[in-house]
């Protein structure tokens, strides 16, 4: 799991590529402060990560399919398997 979000991270800030990360950036931003860098993402030494821009395009439709797994996923712990 590590790893998946690394990457996610990896491709948008090394590639420019937010397409994973705007998933993962909610569940970053769970601090009272509101605040990311220092909270739930750390770039050494000091660096920032400003927030990925929102979805404008279509999404492709291989993330439209991972998309659509997770939400699945989701939803079924969401209501204990059922």
């Amino acid at each position: 799991m590590a790893d998946l979000i690394a990457g996610s991270f990896s491709r948008y800030l090394n590639n420019g590529d937010p397409g994973y990360a705007r998933i993962l950036w909610p569940a970053l931003r769970r601090s009272s402060a509101g605040h990311v860098n220092g909270y739930g993402i750390k770039i050494y030494p000091n660096g920032k990560c400003a927030v990925p821009p929102p979805q404008t395009n279509p999404i492709p439709q291989f993330d439209a399919k991972v998309a659509d797994l997770e939400r699945k996923a989701r939803e079924k712990l969401e209501t204990g398997g059922q």
